[in-house]
């Protein structure tokens, strides 16, 4: 270990020691909870009572498309919930959460594809967080929970005999002191093939087969914690999973780790060896009367044959002590660079972001963002494409969202982004607008009304949407009908491309552990029919 690195993990350790202070049963009805706790990956609702609420449910927020999946659950008590949001933006302490005990988002549709990279189960380091939330949560372990799910796509033309068919299969598995030891277990793990084209499998079973978490973890008293396996750490979720071993102890409001691994492979996300990683992290939680504030320093080292490919630190910190003023920020600045031959140690800022929401009361909120990024550069393992990354300009991206409720049943909200490149002609702009009535008298549904605008120097499009929601059979069944119109025109000189969309979804929950969803969809174009069906089971274990 280099006298550089040894430097930086010092600094890890003396950044942070000083303390800083600066939401049952089938036919219940929605129940509301409030967010009262978020760290970088976790997020915390407090309910009046948590009954029928398991593992794997989802909660959402009554925006945008009607109702917006926000988070899946992944530890329950009795009246607190800890879940991984499926959108970090999208939710921010004292936010009004859904239950809807008959409503469930399919597992492989969008909202849980989005949540995969980040399937990791709270920490058990987490706790002293999670008791300020809920004294209870300790109370459910032992305790072993998961879901299977089995899902089908089948996508066809008109001028096909065959369509294509894709198979997903999925295992979560939560094993909390397993036999009441001091071990549990964890893992998230995800297969997918085309039907009739098992050679690419036989090929590359890591093509098919994703493991996103499996780890097994052992905690002593004084908490500390020691994990083994494939693992992503939420204090540094932008290193992404770790393969090896992750050691932390946790004290009152600091938590101090180290690890040491592989990183998965680049292509197939499998296990590479010569890819290894080690670092050390310092992690500062404050929960105060104002507010919470939570900050990590890391500094990482990563190697491809033995060989420094990167060196960098990453900083985080986000901060609610500012009434109804939420902040997050996070930094990746690189320590290590080679070109020529000739290496260097200077301070390289690589990735900026900063977000900060606006909520004076419970009808409206403000959101912006500012991204700034530029390439990451692997000295070792992408040695042949140094030059041309290092070319390469920043990338800036500013985001602003908007959300009011005006009346009871009544939801407006827009959204507008912007990306840009310093010297690239490839500028992006978006605008998102909507309203939703929650409740439309007489027939019990909400209703969405929504557009979309981009423009870039290759696309310009308009998406037109609106859609239905309705519980039939005291919500024993769940629908949705939804239409689009799309106007694209894209590359140069310009190519046209109309197109009409409809959308039928039926979901039911046959028991409590058991769901069934169908989603149908057919895309009309002038020459060409397009149709798309998803169906999904799931049994929660």
């Amino acid at each position: 270990m280099s006298a550089h690195f040894m430097k930086y993990l010092m600094i890890i350790y003396f950044a942070l020691s000083i303390p800083i202070e600066i939401f049952g049963q089938a036919n219940q009805p929605v129940r509301e909870g409030v967010v009262s706790y978020k760290t970088s990956q976790n997020i915390y609702v407090r309910f009046q009572s948590t009954d029928g609420m398991t593992t794997g449910d989802t909660l959402f927020k009554s925006e945008n498309e009607g109702f917006d999946p926000v988070l899946v659950l992944r530890h329950v008590s009795s009246t607190s919930v800890v879940g991984v949001p499926i959108d970090q933006e999208a939710v921010e302490v004292g936010d009004i959460l859904k239950f809807k005990p008959k409503f469930q988002v399919a597992d492989g549709g969008q909202a849980q594809e989005l949540v995969e990279p980040i399937v990791s189960d709270e920490p058990q380091s987490s706790k002293l967080a999670a008791e300020a939330v809920s004294g209870d949560l300790r109370t459910q372990l032992p305790n072993i929970k998961g879901r299977i799910g089995i899902a089908s796509y089948i996508n066809y033309a008109n001028d096909e005999t065959d369509g294509r068919q894709h198979m997903r299969y999925s295992l979560s598995l939560d094993a909390q002191r397993m036999g009441g030891s001091r071990f549990s277990a964890d893992s998230y793990i995800i297969f997918r093939h085309q039907v009739n084209e098992w050679e690419k499998v036989r090929a590359n079973l890591a093509s098919a087969l994703k493991v996103y978490n499996l780890a097994l973890t052992y905690e002593t008293d004084n908490l500390l914690e020691i994990s083994l396996g494939r693992k992503l750490n939420r204090h540094m979720a932008n290193v992404g999973p770790i393969d090896g071993l992750q050691i932390q102890r946790t004290t009152v409001n600091m938590t101090i780790g180290l690890i040491g691994g592989t990183r998965p492979d680049y292509f197939d996300y499998s296990l590479n060896l010569d890819l290894l990683q080690f670092g050390g992290y310092v992690n500062h939680s404050l929960q105060t009367a104002r507010g919470q504030l939570e900050s990590t320093f890391a500094v990482i080292e990563q190697t491809y044959r033995s060989k420094t490919d990167r060196r960098y630190m990453y900083f985080q910190h986000s901060n609610s002590i500012l009434q109804n003023l939420h902040f997050f920020g996070s930094l990746e600045v690189d320590l290590y660079q080679k070109q020529d031959d000739v290496v260097t140690h200077n301070f390289s800022p690589t990735s900026l972001y900063l977000s900060l929401r606006y909520r004076p009361n419970r009808k409206i909120s403000f959101t912006t963002s500012f991204d700034a990024r530029r390439n990451v550069i692997y000295y070792e393992s992408f040695k042949s494409f140094i030059d041309q990354l290092i070319e390469e300009e920043t990338r800036q991206g500013f985001r602003f969202r908007f959300h009011y409720r005006p009346f009871k049943f009544v939801v407006i909200g827009a959204s507008a982004g912007y990306r840009t490149q310093r010297d690239n002609p490839n500028e992006s702009k978006n605008l998102y607008t909507y309203i939703t009535y929650t409740s439309i008298p007489y027939i019990n549904a909400s209703a969405t009304v929504s557009s979309t605008l981009v423009r870039s120097s290759f696309l310009k499009g308009n998406i037109y949407r609106v859609g239905m929601q309705k519980n039939l059979f005291d919500d024993h069944l769940q629908t949705e009908v939804s239409y689009r119109f799309l106007d694209y025109t894209y590359g140069n000189p310009g190519v046209n491309l109309d197109q009409q969309m409809l959308g039928i979804r039926l979901g039911s929950s046959v028991s409590r552990k058991l769901s069934l969803s169908v989603n149908y969809e057919v895309t009309f174009q002038k020459t060409n029919t397009l149709t798309r069906i998803y169906a999904n089971v799931i049994q929660r274990i």
